[in-house]
């Protein structure tokens, strides 16, 4: 699964793999820093990092419920 998040300045994609596990890459964009993760944990704090603080305060119920809700019912 491909999506964007809006982190202003920054639009991060998100390359997912959801089979027993959730993996992908995040590349933040323009700048195209990358970073990789194993479990939804992982993609919680690295999008933490790649978009800032105050985002994450912003947005943090918003994509938690949306990334951890989609592996507990996909993967309980």
């Amino acid at each position: 699964m491909n999506c964007e998040l809006t982190a202003l300045p920054y639009t991060i994609q998100l390359d997912l793999e959801c089979d027993t596990h959730c993996r992908g890459t995040i590349v933040r964009m323009p700048d195209g820093v990358e970073a990789s993760f194993n479990h939804t944990d992982g993609l919680l704090v690295l999008l933490e990092g790649m978009g800032g603080r105050r985002w994450w305060q912003e947005n943090q119920a918003q994509i938690e419920e949306r990334f951890t809700l989609r592996g507990q019912t996909q993967y309980a």
